[in-house]
């Protein structure tokens, strides 16, 4: 976790462990392409998040495949962003669309009113998963310890308003255990450390221990 304060900032230690960071909705369709070419059924299919607005687009014969439906949907304006996944099934069918919110939090969930043709021919109608590949989940941080600490949840990775006049922005290095202490040195908290290594740490997985240690190339911000 790292702070920013301002000049009216009251001098002070705080005790705060990162218990979740904010996660994003995704959601997917069911394996039913061949290719990322697939054609796709004409007409008209929304995207909203939460209680944004209805971003429409419309598919016809110049964006009727599985890659046009993505790039149509990514120039749309709509609050998500669209990719293709090849979920690494046998069936003849492993490629997805897989829809992600551009906002985090628990109550940014996606809606989807998907009024493309059936399916006839060589096309497909896109059908999504009833349930969500992730659910968005809320930061929440623990102030303190013991019986008295106090659970705090943001939709984002930035809470704010908590102490007076300092900003708190989540990272991954802080919700594995570990933190800089004041000589820039790495601070480990063992048991945190120890529950992640295990698979018992919420919201976080092998895969941020992973991308912490550059061994897949992403950030380890």
């Amino acid at each position: 976790m790292t702070g920013q304060a301002t000049d009216k900032a009251v001098n002070g230690v705080y005790n705060i462990k990162v218990e979740r960071l904010a996660a994003a909705e995704q959601i997917a369709t069911v394996g039913m392409f061949s290719s990322v070419d697939s054609e796709i059924t004409q007409g008209d299919i929304s995207f909203r998040v939460s209680a944004g607005k209805d971003v429409k687009v419309t598919v016809d014969e110049s964006n009727n495949s599985l890659a046009g439906l993505v790039e149509s949907i990514n120039s749309s304006g709509a609050d998500v962003t669209a990719s293709i996944i090849n979920d690494g099934s046998t069936g003849g069918t492993p490629f997805r669309l897989l829809i992600t919110s551009q906002t985090t939090g628990a109550t940014n969930s996606i809606s989807v009113a998907n009024n493309l043709t059936d399916s006839g021919g060589n096309a497909t109608k896109p059908v999504f998963e009833a349930n969500p590949v992730q659910a968005g989940t809320n930061a929440r941080v623990i102030l303190g310890s013991g019986i008295g600490e106090i659970p705090i949840e943001s939709e984002t990775n930035e809470v704010t308003g908590t102490i007076p006049n300092v900003n708190s922005r989540m990272n991954r290095l802080s919700s594995l255990g570990l933190s800089f202490d004041a000589n820039n040195k790495i601070s480990i908290d063992s048991g945190r450390l120890n529950e992640v290594l295990n698979g018992k740490a919420e919201g976080v997985t092998l895969n941020d221990v992973a991308r912490l240690f550059a061994l897949d190339g992403s950030s380890t911000n």
